[in-house]
């Protein structure tokens, strides 16, 4: 897997390749790249220097704890109720980012994709998103430190 430094390196030489090639050339011959995930240096020579050494930003740290929420919540089969067209499970999905795939989600509008509505029914969900931690009911859109004490989580809590 390409690491994201990496990933602006190839684009910021791409993008130099291009610029030099329709004759529009920087007046700035450097361009450069900076971030708390690693310093990038790119000259319209095509040279690309990398510092990877720089540590991961806050942002890395909260994918790897909303990921690691996600993770547990799905080892104690907590699943989340909602509908495709429900703006609150959009936002819920949302809090979670890349780490929602995790998530046991089930579809209660016989509409959607997958959609399960008579799990829905069963399980007596009223309204969207609902939460089903150990056997209980949480109707509303959850904010994840609520999930992480709901579900007795007890890893990296830094969210943001």
């Amino acid at each position: 897997m390409n690491s994201p430094s990496k990933l602006w390196a190839i684009a910021l030489t791409v993008s130099l390749v291009v610029l030099t090639a329709c004759g529009q050339e920087s007046s700035d011959s450097q361009v450069t790249n900076s971030s708390k995930t690693g310093d990038i240096t790119s000259t319209a020579e095509g040279t690309v220097t990398s510092d990877a050494s720089a540590t991961s930003d806050a942002s890395a740290e909260s994918v790897s704890a909303k990921q690691a929420l996600a993770n547990h919540l799905d080892d104690v089969g907590a699943t989340m109720y909602g509908a495709y067209w429900c703006p609150h499970c959009a936002d819920q999905k949302e809090m979670f980012g890349e780490a929602v795939s995790t998530i046991d989600y089930v579809e209660c509008d016989a509409e959607g994709e997958n959609a399960q509505p008579q799990l829905c029914v069963d399980k007596g969900v009223e309204g969207f998103p609902t939460w089903e931690i150990n056997g209980e009911l949480y109707p509303g859109a959850q904010p994840l430190e609520q999930l992480a004490a709901l579900s007795g989580y007890q890893g990296p809590q830094d969210f943001q």
